[in-house]
């Protein structure tokens, strides 16, 4: 059985796995996409969940060529800075804006013009 390295990568749009073998090759890839919500006018929000199901997905779609013995490590790679309220046992409590979302553009511009105040 040759050894792999899966990498996962999840980001706004979707998961991505790949495994690589030692010599560098890729026996191996799978994406599984991620739905953005968007509320109203200007938000564009996630559910955790969905990021948690699509790399679920994913490294199933990986999983006939890697068997369970072969893996030697993983690599993963998340989206940027989002914060997920958690309750007692773990779970999301509510869906996190993405980077499509616009709410903070219009304190973003008060404070770039007034730049001794931050």
């Amino acid at each position: 059985m040759e050894l792999a390295l899966p990498g996962i990568a999840i980001g706004t749009s979707g998961c991505k796995t790949a495994a690589f073998s030692p010599d560098g090759r890729v026996p191996a890839q799978s994406s599984a996409s991620c739905a953005a919500d968007y509320p109203h006018p200007g938000r564009a929000e996630q559910n955790p969940d969905v990021w948690r199901d699509a790399a679920c997905a994913a490294v199933c779609g990986i999983g006939k060529a890697v068997p369970p013995g072969a893996v030697c490590g993983v690599g993963v790679d998340g989206r940027s800075r989002s914060a997920i309220p958690a309750g007692e046992h773990g779970q999301a409590l509510c869906s996190t804006p993405n980077r499509m979302d616009a709410r903070a553009k219009v304190l973003c511009g008060e404070l770039s013009r007034r730049p001794e105040q931050v």
